[in-house]
Protein backbone atom coordinates (compact mmCIF):
# COMPACT_ATOMS: atom_id res chain seq x y z
CA UNK A 1 0.00 0.00 0.00
CA UNK A 2 1.30 3.43 -0.91
CA UNK A 3 0.90 6.37 1.48
CA UNK A 4 2.49 5.87 4.88
CA UNK A 5 1.69 9.49 5.71
CA UNK A 6 -2.00 8.77 5.14
CA UNK A 7 -1.79 5.83 7.55
CA UNK A 8 -0.22 8.04 10.21
CA UNK A 9 -2.91 10.69 9.68
CA UNK A 10 -5.79 8.21 9.98
CA UNK A 11 -4.20 6.72 13.10
CA UNK A 12 -3.84 10.16 14.68
CA UNK A 13 -7.52 10.85 13.96
CA UNK A 14 -8.56 7.52 15.47
CA UNK A 15 -9.91 6.19 12.17
CA UNK A 16 -9.49 2.42 12.09
CA UNK A 17 -10.53 1.71 8.49
CA UNK A 18 -8.74 3.11 5.45
CA UNK A 19 -10.17 2.85 1.95
CA UNK A 20 -7.75 1.06 -0.37
CA UNK A 21 -7.59 -0.20 -3.93
CA UNK A 22 -6.63 -3.87 -4.25
CA UNK A 23 -3.61 -4.04 -6.58
CA UNK A 24 -2.91 -7.78 -6.42
CA UNK A 25 -5.13 -10.55 -5.09
CA UNK A 26 -2.24 -12.72 -3.88
CA UNK A 27 0.88 -11.95 -1.80
CA UNK A 28 3.96 -11.21 -3.89
CA UNK A 29 7.48 -12.51 -3.39
CA UNK A 30 9.33 -9.33 -2.45
CA UNK A 31 12.72 -10.44 -3.72
CA UNK A 32 11.31 -11.31 -7.14
CA UNK A 33 9.08 -8.24 -7.40
CA UNK A 34 10.96 -5.53 -5.53
CA UNK A 35 11.72 -3.49 -8.65
CA UNK A 36 8.09 -3.64 -9.80
CA UNK A 37 6.94 -2.67 -6.30
CA UNK A 38 9.42 0.20 -6.14
CA UNK A 39 8.27 1.53 -9.50
CA UNK A 40 4.60 1.12 -8.61
CA UNK A 41 5.19 3.15 -5.46
CA UNK A 42 7.12 5.75 -7.45
CA UNK A 43 4.28 5.95 -9.98
CA UNK A 44 1.78 6.58 -7.18
CA UNK A 45 3.98 9.32 -5.74
CA UNK A 46 4.16 11.17 -9.05
CA UNK A 47 0.47 12.13 -8.75
CA UNK A 48 -0.24 12.28 -5.01
CA UNK A 49 1.30 11.85 -1.58
CA UNK A 50 4.87 12.90 -0.85
CA UNK A 51 6.06 13.77 -4.38
CA UNK A 52 9.36 12.40 -5.64
CA UNK A 53 11.95 15.00 -6.54
CA UNK A 54 13.90 14.77 -9.83
CA UNK A 55 16.88 13.66 -7.75
CA UNK A 56 14.82 10.83 -6.22
CA UNK A 57 13.69 9.68 -9.67
CA UNK A 58 17.24 9.74 -10.99
CA UNK A 59 18.50 7.70 -8.03
CA UNK A 60 15.73 5.12 -8.47
CA UNK A 61 16.39 4.76 -12.20
CA UNK A 62 20.15 4.37 -11.69
CA UNK A 63 19.71 1.84 -8.87
CA UNK A 64 17.37 -0.25 -11.03
CA UNK A 65 19.63 -0.04 -14.10
CA UNK A 66 22.69 -1.03 -12.06
CA UNK A 67 21.00 -4.24 -10.89
CA UNK A 68 19.49 -5.04 -14.31
CA UNK A 69 22.37 -6.07 -16.62
CA UNK A 70 19.94 -7.84 -18.98
CA UNK A 71 18.15 -4.49 -19.54
CA UNK A 72 14.79 -5.99 -18.58
CA UNK A 73 13.54 -2.52 -17.66
CA UNK A 74 13.66 -0.36 -20.77
CA UNK A 75 14.02 3.41 -20.75
CA UNK A 76 10.39 3.66 -21.92
CA UNK A 77 9.13 1.52 -19.03
CA UNK A 78 11.11 3.48 -16.44
CA UNK A 79 9.99 6.80 -17.92
CA UNK A 80 6.32 5.78 -17.79
CA UNK A 81 6.50 4.76 -14.12
CA UNK A 82 8.57 7.78 -13.03
CA UNK A 83 6.46 10.30 -14.91
CA UNK A 84 9.26 11.66 -17.12
CA UNK A 85 10.12 11.41 -20.82
CA UNK A 86 12.36 8.66 -22.19
CA UNK A 87 15.14 11.12 -23.06
CA UNK A 88 15.38 12.11 -19.39
CA UNK A 89 15.84 8.51 -18.30
CA UNK A 90 18.42 8.08 -21.06
CA UNK A 91 20.54 10.92 -19.66
CA UNK A 92 20.32 9.36 -16.20
CA UNK A 93 21.31 5.77 -17.05
CA UNK A 94 23.05 5.85 -20.47
CA UNK A 95 26.52 5.44 -18.90
CA UNK A 96 25.37 2.37 -16.95
CA UNK A 97 23.74 0.74 -19.97
CA UNK A 98 26.78 1.46 -22.17
CA UNK A 99 29.10 -0.21 -19.67
CA UNK A 100 26.80 -3.23 -19.34
CA UNK A 101 26.52 -3.66 -23.10
CA UNK A 102 30.28 -3.34 -23.58
CA UNK A 103 31.05 -5.91 -20.86
CA UNK A 104 28.46 -8.31 -22.26
CA UNK A 105 29.60 -7.93 -25.88
CA UNK A 106 33.25 -8.50 -24.94
CA UNK A 107 32.34 -11.76 -23.20
CA UNK A 108 30.28 -12.91 -26.20
CA UNK A 109 33.06 -12.12 -28.69
CA UNK A 110 35.73 -13.83 -26.60
CA UNK A 111 33.67 -16.99 -26.18
CA UNK A 112 32.94 -17.04 -29.90
CA UNK A 113 36.67 -16.78 -30.68
CA UNK A 114 37.30 -19.65 -28.25
CA UNK A 115 35.00 -21.91 -30.25
CA UNK A 116 31.70 -21.68 -28.39
CA UNK A 117 28.56 -21.91 -30.54
CA UNK A 118 25.95 -19.14 -30.48
CA UNK A 119 23.54 -21.47 -28.66
CA UNK A 120 26.10 -22.22 -25.94
CA UNK A 121 26.89 -18.54 -25.49
CA UNK A 122 23.19 -17.64 -25.44
CA UNK A 123 22.49 -20.08 -22.60
CA UNK A 124 25.21 -18.47 -20.47
CA UNK A 125 24.45 -14.80 -21.10
CA UNK A 126 20.69 -15.21 -21.46
CA UNK A 127 20.31 -13.91 -25.01
CA UNK A 128 18.80 -15.24 -28.22
CA UNK A 129 20.81 -17.00 -30.94
CA UNK A 130 19.98 -14.20 -33.39
CA UNK A 131 21.26 -11.43 -31.11
CA UNK A 132 24.47 -13.38 -30.35
CA UNK A 133 25.05 -13.82 -34.09
CA UNK A 134 24.53 -10.12 -34.70
CA UNK A 135 27.07 -9.11 -32.03
CA UNK A 136 29.67 -11.61 -33.29
CA UNK A 137 29.18 -10.59 -36.93
CA UNK A 138 29.61 -6.91 -36.05
CA UNK A 139 33.11 -7.63 -34.70
CA UNK A 140 35.89 -7.22 -37.28
CA UNK A 141 38.58 -9.89 -36.90
CA UNK A 142 39.93 -9.72 -40.45
CA UNK A 143 43.28 -8.13 -39.62
CA UNK A 144 43.79 -10.32 -36.55
CA UNK A 145 43.19 -13.47 -38.61
CA UNK A 146 45.74 -12.25 -41.17
CA UNK A 147 48.35 -11.78 -38.45
CA UNK A 148 47.63 -15.23 -37.00
CA UNK A 149 48.02 -16.81 -40.45
CA UNK A 150 51.43 -15.12 -40.67
CA UNK A 151 52.52 -16.91 -37.50
CA UNK A 152 52.33 -13.85 -35.24
CA UNK A 153 51.72 -14.66 -31.58
CA UNK A 154 49.30 -12.86 -29.25
CA UNK A 155 52.04 -10.75 -27.68
CA UNK A 156 52.80 -9.33 -31.14
CA UNK A 157 49.10 -8.81 -31.84
CA UNK A 158 48.63 -7.12 -28.47
CA UNK A 159 51.48 -4.73 -29.26
CA UNK A 160 50.26 -4.25 -32.85
CA UNK A 161 46.75 -3.31 -31.76
CA UNK A 162 47.71 -1.78 -28.40
CA UNK A 163 45.27 -4.18 -26.73
CA UNK A 164 45.19 -6.92 -24.12
CA UNK A 165 42.82 -9.58 -22.81
CA UNK A 166 41.29 -7.84 -19.80
CA UNK A 167 38.92 -10.22 -18.04
CA UNK A 168 36.79 -10.52 -14.95
CA UNK A 169 34.65 -13.29 -13.55
CA UNK A 170 31.26 -12.96 -15.25
CA UNK A 171 28.63 -13.60 -12.59
CA UNK A 172 25.17 -12.37 -11.73
CA UNK A 173 26.54 -10.93 -8.49
CA UNK A 174 24.71 -7.60 -8.80
CA UNK A 175 21.35 -9.16 -7.90
CA UNK A 176 22.11 -12.55 -6.34
CA UNK A 177 23.51 -13.40 -2.88
CA UNK A 178 26.80 -15.31 -3.08
CA UNK A 179 25.29 -18.44 -1.51
CA UNK A 180 22.62 -18.60 -4.23
CA UNK A 181 24.82 -18.06 -7.29
CA UNK A 182 24.72 -20.82 -9.90
CA UNK A 183 28.25 -21.83 -11.04
CA UNK A 184 26.94 -23.17 -14.36
CA UNK A 185 25.61 -19.70 -15.17
CA UNK A 186 28.93 -17.94 -14.67
CA UNK A 187 32.23 -17.63 -16.52
CA UNK A 188 35.33 -17.38 -14.33
CA UNK A 189 39.00 -16.75 -14.97
CA UNK A 190 39.53 -20.52 -14.59
CA UNK A 191 37.17 -21.06 -17.53
CA UNK A 192 39.16 -18.60 -19.64
CA UNK A 193 42.40 -20.44 -18.82
CA UNK A 194 40.84 -23.82 -19.63
CA UNK A 195 39.29 -22.64 -22.90
CA UNK A 196 42.46 -20.90 -24.04
CA UNK A 197 44.44 -24.07 -23.38
CA UNK A 198 41.91 -26.26 -25.22
CA UNK A 199 42.00 -24.07 -28.30
CA UNK A 200 45.77 -23.98 -28.63
CA UNK A 201 46.73 -20.91 -26.61
CA UNK A 202 49.21 -20.68 -23.76
CA UNK A 203 48.80 -18.04 -21.07
CA UNK A 204 52.18 -16.40 -20.50
CA UNK A 205 51.21 -13.69 -18.03
CA UNK A 206 48.42 -13.11 -15.52
CA UNK A 207 48.31 -9.68 -13.93
CA UNK A 208 45.72 -8.55 -11.35
CA UNK A 209 44.38 -5.06 -12.07
CA UNK A 210 42.43 -3.52 -9.17
CA UNK A 211 39.89 -0.82 -10.02
CA UNK A 212 38.55 2.04 -7.96
CA UNK A 213 35.64 1.14 -5.67
CA UNK A 214 34.08 4.50 -6.58
CA UNK A 215 32.35 2.78 -9.54
CA UNK A 216 29.86 1.45 -6.94
CA UNK A 217 27.55 3.96 -5.28
CA UNK A 218 26.97 4.02 -1.54
CA UNK A 219 23.46 2.66 -2.02
CA UNK A 220 24.76 -0.23 -4.12
CA UNK A 221 27.41 -1.16 -1.53
CA UNK A 222 24.88 -1.05 1.30
CA UNK A 223 22.42 -3.19 -0.64
CA UNK A 224 25.12 -5.74 -1.48
CA UNK A 225 26.19 -5.91 2.18
CA UNK A 226 22.61 -6.37 3.38
CA UNK A 227 22.00 -9.22 0.92
CA UNK A 228 25.43 -10.85 1.31
CA UNK A 229 26.30 -10.22 -2.34
CA UNK A 230 29.94 -10.84 -3.24
CA UNK A 231 31.08 -8.32 -5.85
CA UNK A 232 34.36 -7.40 -7.48
CA UNK A 233 36.10 -4.17 -8.47
CA UNK A 234 39.08 -5.76 -10.20
CA UNK A 235 40.08 -7.21 -13.55
CA UNK A 236 42.64 -9.81 -14.59
CA UNK A 237 44.98 -9.16 -17.52
CA UNK A 238 45.76 -12.33 -19.49
CA UNK A 239 48.49 -12.42 -22.14
CA UNK A 240 48.60 -15.54 -24.29
CA UNK A 241 50.35 -16.91 -27.32
CA UNK A 242 49.93 -19.90 -29.58
CA UNK A 243 51.23 -23.04 -27.87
Amino acid sequence: MDGIHRCFTFKAKGIKKIAAVEWKDKPLDYEKNKVALLLESAACNTSHGDRLSPGDKKRISRDIASTDPECTWTEEALAEKLGVIRQTVNTWISDIRARQRADRDIIIIRLSRLGWTQDEIGKVVGMSWGRITQIVNNANFGEINNLLSQGRDMEYIARHYNMAFLNADWRDFESTPASKEKPDKSITIFDYHRLLSKTGWKTTHRIECPLSSERLSGNQVQRMQDKRILGTVGRTLLIAKRA
